[in-house]
């Protein structure tokens, strides 16, 4: 019993303690409510308790109508005894509405209390506002006062505490204006003074806030008011004093301003207002004066900007200058042109000249062909002036009549008029006068118009039949002193006809030529075409009957009945002939019928005669095809794979060129393949008489036969249609098909390619690819045998299900450089095997090692230098020499595995005398690369002569020249030198020039020449020079220095001009025959005459001596002739005295030919027995000085 008291004391100690110390809300209440019966989010909020601190506080506000819970929110609290805080709700609530707040707090300890405010009305909305009189957008103020009045009304909500007004500065160095505006109405008024204010860009707001707190819900905004009290600035860009040339000149003036863009003015001209209230832009302002005058003005201007702030600029003072230039105008000649017909002598001049501002002086001249005569004239009123001159006084063609007149300012200006003064005739000259015979119905009638002045004249034509009446056939316009040809053409008839030409100048002088005549006569024979058939058209049987077209045409008149055709077989004999029908639009037709005729090729002949019996005739062959053509075929009698299935077949046809044949396998009797049949393998054309084959492989035979090929005898023939239709089966060949071993072959990778560090690594694998078959069984597997120093494996091959076989050869990696040889073994279902042929291939990771077999200081331009490549690599590869840049100057393959060297062709064209880095680059088929870096000069300058001279020498002789060149100084230090060559011709005389030839190191050459004269050889030197050109400067002789010294593509001996490697000149000694002949001696009693020829310049002669390289040869002229015997010349013999009175009779007797007798001959060789005698002295002295040299 005692133990249940001192547990009840306990339980109410506890209670007591717990209502003790648990939080309770002392007060709650909201501001606003109690001061303006309202509350909004910006109320404030009190707690207060007294028991123990509050932790958090939570707000539920709920509808008081509808008793729905609205929003909730919570607070946090500082743990006093007291809180306050504003009611931060958020949108949720509606203006003007009662609702609950259920206030409940949780105080430090934990312990919770809660109470309710009732019956809350809400005020969310901020007052309207209105407004009266405010500023308007964009305006302007200096120091006026502005006025603002604005109506503010919060309606039913908890009433306007106050309005504020707020001036924003645009810029933040300029300070805002505030103000704040209270009213005991809905009306608010305030007055800003702008004089207050800083110059600047405002933005207008202004907004009323309600007792609640609400504010800016509604408010008026003016975006930019301006205050500014600065005036515009105005300087003219144009300069003072500053001389137009233009009637419309434009004034320049720079304008800025502290505020406004743009800026109203007033413009002045001499004082006079030309533009009022002018809009101006802030910047570079142009005014543009519109047809001025010349003379001096003044320009001013007044502005003011938006502010109403004006200036004043200084006077701009400036000349327009007097540019235009006087004007002429004529009134007189109203004439263009004078011809003979007009009968004018004299020509009237009247013109006026004008000007602006006065005219200082005018010239008038005449100006012919050939002369400019100055008129003088007479001013009749102002600016009127007039003057005359005689046409006598002037040359026929252009007169121009010229005025020149000058202003004041010195403006001048020319102006013409101008007459065609023209008193003659043209003439029209005939180049074949008279003549002409035409047989093809068109006459060509060439002439020459012809005037004094006119470059055009205006000819017609004018023909006819002679006897009728003739008629203008063409006209035109023709270049005078030109060959002008016109063409009558179509003529119809034959007979004779007349023409004559009339032609006018451009003043219409008119002239007419004689008339002439031609004759019109038909010697040319009808033209034939065929039309269908073609030439090599054929026919078969089908058709019974041809029907051929003919067009045939003539100059003048076809008789139709003289049309006719033929058919011709191959040996000649006509199997048809008719008349052609005329169809009309020169068309003839006939037909033939077949019916009857044998296979083969057959001519048409078409003939036509026309009026004049001019006979044409045309042909063309046409085959008739009625026999099929003949095929053979042939193969061999035994199958083992599709290789060994090969038919080689042939057709023959007499008219087909091209027949359509098949291959066939005839299954029909054996039926190997199902319930027999044929079948076609193969369709193609051949050509006539053509040898061709037909190979059968396994796509073909699956994709026709459907099945695989069995052991046994197969039978196959060829069949062969021509264009007629016609078909003829070759014999039938028996095959027979024997199972054997089967194919295999190796098709991925090729021979001898070159695998690198991927496929070592592993990144990379090469699969091996096969292809095998088995022509009758199929293949059981296929077998890969790869060896190698390091490997010896033997794998079965994948089978991809198409008779190809793969293999991935994982077995490189690993591997070190090495040859692989691989070989591929197929076995088919009866176990043979067939082994294909083996290859290498190559792993090879190494890089290749480059060199150069020559590394020039210099080289020279060109697009073909080669370069001597040393490579070190087991692979094929490829060779790259570019530039620094990249620019691939030239490239090369390897042509074998491992080849050492390979030369390069590369191109230096676009480098010139600069030092050029070569990069060589080696790739080899593994990927590996290596690169070898050089650098050599690229010499592309020609040496410079720096002497050339030439002595004058004797015929034949040597020519005494000294050359001397240099290479650039770059060249030149790098090693470079120059050789030079001369070559000139002293076998003629006169002034020879002479070439010579500078080379350098690299082949770079030039060329210069001098001149000499080369002088006779007296007759009393007793020796003449024996050469004509030999000599050079070089160290070398021409023909013995390895270069081509006369351009002619040959070098040292192998050139015509050198006769030995001592010859110093390459130039080719040319000597020309040039006979002479003795008169003819006396005709001897057998009827013949007599004379010796000889070649002036001994050419055969020099060349035996090698004193010549070229003889040009031209024939000997005869030197025997047969004759008559006068009956005065014969002289009996032993008449001796005769003979010599003769002789004594006159001169030149021994020559003649007139006498016969010894001492005539003897006189006749007299003169060539000199000349020889000369030649031998000529050439003996050649000998001995020759020798003595």
């Amino acid at each position: 019993m005692k133990l249940q008291k001192v547990l009840l004391l306990v339980l109410c100690a506890l209670m007591l303690t717990t209502s003790v110390f648990a939080i309770t809300i002392d007060s709650a209440s909201i501001e606003d409510i109690d001061d303006y019966g309202f509350f909004s989010r910006y109320s404030e909020i009190a707690i207060e308790t007294q028991t123990t601190g509050i932790s958090t506080v939570d707000i539920e506000i709920i509808d008081s109508s509808s008793l729905v819970t609205i929003e909730e929110e919570s607070y946090s609290a500082d743990d006093s005894t007291s809180f306050s805080g504003t009611l931060s709700f958020a949108s949720s609530l509606s203006d003007n509405t009662d609702y609950d707040l259920i206030i409940s707090i949780t105080g430090t300890d934990g312990s919770v209390d809660s109470t309710t405010l009732s019956g809350l009305t809400t005020d969310l909305i901020s007052a309207d506002m209105q407004s009266t009189t405010i500023p308007t957008e964009d305006s302007w103020y200096t120091t006026e006062t502005i006025s603002f009045e604005f109506e503010a009304d919060d309606g039913l909500g908890s009433g306007v505490e106050r309005s504020t007004i707020n001036l924003v500065a645009s810029d933040s160095s300029v300070s805002s204006f505030s103000e704040i505006v209270t009213s005991s109405t809905t009306t608010y008024a305030a007055t800003v003074e702008s004089g207050d204010l800083s110059e600047g860009e405002y933005s207008v707001a202004i907004f009323a806030r309600d007792y609640v707190g609400n504010y800016a819900d509604d408010r008026i905004d003016v975006s930019a008011i301006y205050v500014d009290r600065t005036s515009p600035v105005l300087t003219w860009i144009t300069a003072q004093e500053n001389e137009f040339e233009t009637y419309n000149p434009t004034l320049e003036l720079e304008v800025s301003d502290n505020l406004a863009s743009e800026i109203t003015c007033d413009f002045y001209l001499d004082e006079i207002l030309v533009e009022e209230d002018g809009t101006v832009s802030v910047g570079t302002a142009e005014i543009l004066l519109d047809t001025m005058s010349p003379g001096d003005y003044e320009a001013d201007a007044t502005c003011e900007d938006e502010a109403g702030n004006s200036i004043t600029i200084e006077t701009l003072s400036f000349t327009i200058l007097d540019i235009e230039d006087p004007t002429i105008s004529f009134n007189e000649p109203t004439i263009s042109s004078v011809n003979l017909a007009d009968g004018i002598s004299e020509v009237d001049i009247e013109f006026y000249v004008e000007d602006d501002v006065g005219v200082a002086d005018v010239e008038l001249t005449v100006t012919d062909s050939l002369q400019t005569q100055t008129l003088s004239t007479t001013e009749v009123s102002s600016g009127l002036f007039q003057s005359s001159f005689e046409l006598s006084t002037v040359q026929e063609g252009t007169v121009r009549i010229s005025v020149t007149a000058s202003d004041a300012a010195g403006n001048t200006v020319v102006d013409f008029t101008e007459i065609e003064y023209d008193i003659t005739e043209p003439t029209i000259e005939f180049v074949t006068e008279d003549s002409g015979v035409s047989n093809d119905g068109d006459f060509d009638i060439t002439f020459i118009p012809s005037d004094n002045v006119a470059e055009e004249l205006s000819c017609a034509l004018h023909s006819g039949e002679v006897g009728d009446v003739t008629l203008m056939y063409d006209f035109g316009t023709f270049a005078n002193g030109e060959e002008t040809t016109i063409t009558i053409e179509g003529i119809g008839v034959t007979g004779e006809f007349m023409y004559y030409v009339a032609c006018a100048d451009e003043v219409e002088n008119a002239a007419g030529s004689s008339e002439q005549t031609f004759s019109v006569i038909d010697i040319t024979a009808p033209v034939i075409a065929f039309e269908s058939p073609a030439d090599g058209d054929s026919y078969d049987a089908s058709g019974s009957s041809m029907t051929a077209t003919v067009a045939i045409t003539d100059d003048f008149y076809l008789e139709s009945s003289t049309v006719s055709y033929s058919l011709l077989d191959s040996s000649g004999v006509s199997q048809a002939s008719s008349t052609l029908t005329d169809i009309g639009s020169d068309q003839f037709q006939f037909t033939f019928d077949f019916s009857g005729l044998d296979d083969g090729w057959y001519t048409v002949e078409v003939s036509a005669e026309d009026y004049d019996g001019n006979a044409q005739s045309e042909s063309i062959q046409i085959g008739y095809d009625i026999l099929a053509p003949t095929v053979t075929l042939a193969a061999e009698s035994e199958a083992e794979q599709y290789s060994d299935l090969v038919f080689t077949y042939s057709a023959e046809d007499s008219i087909s060129q091209v027949m359509s044949c098949s291959l066939y396998l005839e299954d029909s009797a054996t039926m190997l393949y199902g319930i027999g049949s044929s079948y076609s393998l193969i369709t193609e054309d051949v050509n006539n008489q053509e040898e061709a084959t037909f190979e059968i492989t396994k796509s073909i035979w699956d994709s026709v036969v459907g099945s695989q090929p069995v052991e046994g005898n197969h039978y196959f023939s060829v069949s062969c249609t021509d264009e007629a239709g016609l078909t003829d089966v070759s014999e039938t060949l028996e095959i027979e098909f024997v199972d054997a071993e089967p194919t295999v072959e190796i098709t991925s990778p090729s021979a001898e390619s070159s695998f690198g560090t991927e496929y070592v690594d592993g990144s990379s694998t090469l699969t091996i690819g096969v292809e095998a078959d088995d022509m009758i069984g199929s293949i059981s597997f296929v077998e890969l045998v790869i060896l190698s120093d390091t490997l010896n494996n033997i794998p079965i091959m994948t089978d991809n299900s198409d008779g190809t076989y793969s293999y991935d050869l994982t077995d490189l990696v690993g591997l070190s450089d090495e040859t692989v040889e691989l070989t591929a073994i197929a076995y088919d279902d009866d176990g043979r095997d067939g082994a294909s042929s083996s290859i290498t291939i190559l792993v090879d990771t190494t890089s290749p090692i480059v060199s150069l077999s020559d590394e020039p200081a210099i080289t020279q331009q060109s697009s073909s230098n080669l370069m001597a490549v040393n490579v070190i690599d087991a692979s094929s590869y490829d060779v790259t020499i570019a530039d620094e840049s990249g620019v691939v100057m030239g490239t090369a393959s390897s042509t074998s595995l491992g080849q050492e060297t390979i030369e390069v062709e590369y191109s230096t064209a676009d480098y010139a005398d600069e030092s050029l880095v070569i990069i060589v680059t080696v790739e080899d088929d593994a990927g590996n690369i290596g690169e070898y870096t050089t650098e050599t000069y690229i010499d592309a300058t020609a040496p410079t002569f720096s002497e050339f001279t030439c002595s004058d020498v004797k015929q034949g002789s040597d020519f005494s020249c000294v050359c001397s060149a240099d290479d650039d100084a770059s060249s030149t230090a790098l090693g470079s030198s120059v050789t030079t060559s001369v070559a000139a011709d002293t076998s003629e005389t006169g002034e020879i020039t002479a070439v010579c030839t500078a080379v350098d190191s690299q082949g770079n050459s030039a060329t210069s020449e001098a001149t000499f004269d080369v002088s006779a050889v007296s007759s009393s030197s007793g020796s003449s020079g024996g050469g004509g050109g030999g000599g050079s400067s070089s160290s070398k002789r021409a023909c013995a220095d390895n270069i081509d010294n006369d351009g002619d593509g040959l070098v040292d001996l192998d050139d015509p001009g050198c006769s030995n490697s001592n010859d110093d000149s390459e130039i080719e000694i040319v000597c020309r025959e040039s006979w002479v002949c003795t008169e003819w001696l006396a005709c001897s009693i057998d009827g013949s005459q007599e004379r010796t020829c000889y070649d002036t310049n001994a050419c055969q002669f020099k060349e035996g001596r090698g004193q010549v390289d070229v003889v040009i040869t031209s024939p000997m002229p005869s030197t025997s002739q047969s004759c008559e015997i006068s009956d005065s010349a014969v002289i009996e013999e032993g008449s001796s005295d005769s003979v010599e009175s003769e002789a004594e009779e006159g001169p030149g007797n021994s020559i003649t030919g007139a006498v016969i007798g010894g001492t005539g001959n003897l006189k006749a060789l007299v003169v060539p027995g000199i000349i020889l005698l000369v030649i031998g002295i000529v050439t003996a002295g050649t000998y001995f000085v020759t020798k003595k040299k």
